[in-house]
């Protein structure tokens, strides 16, 4: 599973940002998932490829503030993915998974 998702990191470093090609990675990503049983990263996946597909962008971020060389919200998104069994990454995921539904309206 990390693997996926060092994949999709690796792509968005290498050919930047295509909301096209970061949808369809995150939905192959979710069939994945929903394969291996993982129903809470499976939401996770798909509220972020339905926010991304709405706004054409990750704009979402749990940080008031971020510091240089940090990194993206969505890359940091992905890195909570890693692992989301741990409960303070499962945390922050509920945050962004709320923020990003606050969008839906």
């Amino acid at each position: 599973m990390e693997d996926r998702i060092n994949k999709i990191l690796l792509d968005i470093k290498a050919k930047g940002w295509d909301s096209d090609r970061v949808i369809a990675q995150l939905t192959d990503f979710r069939e994945y998932l929903k394969e291996i049983k993982k129903p809470f990263m499976v939401r996770a996946t798909r509220v972020a490829y339905e926010y991304i597909g709405r706004n054409d962008e990750f704009a979402v971020d749990v940080f008031e503030e971020r510091g240089e060389g940090e990194g993206t919200s969505f890359e940091y998104f992905l890195t909570l993915l890693k692992d989301a069994d741990n409960q303070y990454n499962r945390e922050e995921l509920d945050e962004y998974i709320e923020l990003m539904r606050e969008d839906e309206d």
